[in-house]
């Protein structure tokens, strides 16, 4: 059986999804569990050692300075992902694609390139609010949105893909790992 579809995933679709779904990320979770048990550990010695009133505001804005990090990581998070996708390297993602399934794997072409991965290259399959997101060994990705396809074809391609990778169907988001 072969599947053929065209769509379109724009920049910014693509980023809103991501903005809208990081702090699901495994990695900025990590971040934030950090954070949150230095931030514990300092107000734990500011509660044992108050012995003058130097060491007590010292601690204090050591702790201020902890609880806000989040909000830092959070704007540093998403001015790398805003930086990450707006370099050229990233302009054959958003182009007219032309995805075709077939036995062997899955074949994309743009005006830029043409791609083949075969189905055993795929790693990982996501499924989030209607949009699918399939990583590669190469690191590299596939992302259909949700306003590209149609629900039909989505299925039929979904079910292709899970049939001939053996790959769970995961609704985490993935990581971006900034390199």
């Amino acid at each position: 059986m072969t599947i053929e579809l065209q769509y379109e995933v724009t920049r910014k679709e693509f980023i809103d999804f991501y903005l809208s779904h990081y702090k699901k990320t495994p990695l900025y979770v990590g971040w934030y569990i950090t954070i949150d048990l230095i931030a514990i550990f300092y107000f734990l010695i500011f509660v044992v050692t108050t012995y003058n009133n130097y060491t007590r505001i010292g601690l204090f804005v050591l702790f201020l300075i902890f609880t806000s990090t989040p909000f830092v990581v959070s704007r540093i998070y998403k001015n790398n992902i805003l930086k990450l996708y707006s370099l050229k390297i990233f302009d054959n993602c958003f182009l007219h694609t032309s995805l075709k399934i077939n036995e062997d794997g899955i074949e994309l072409i743009t005006n830029l390139c043409k791609v083949f991965f075969k189905w055993n290259t795929l790693t990982n399959l996501y499924f989030i609010n209607n949009n699918i997101y399939i990583t590669t060994y190469m690191r590299e990705f596939i992302f259909i949105g949700s306003n590209s396809i149609k629900e039909d074809i989505r299925k039929n391609f979904l079910d292709m893909v899970i049939k001939n990778t053996d790959l769970k169907i995961s609704s985490k988001v993935p990581d971006i790992i900034f390199s």
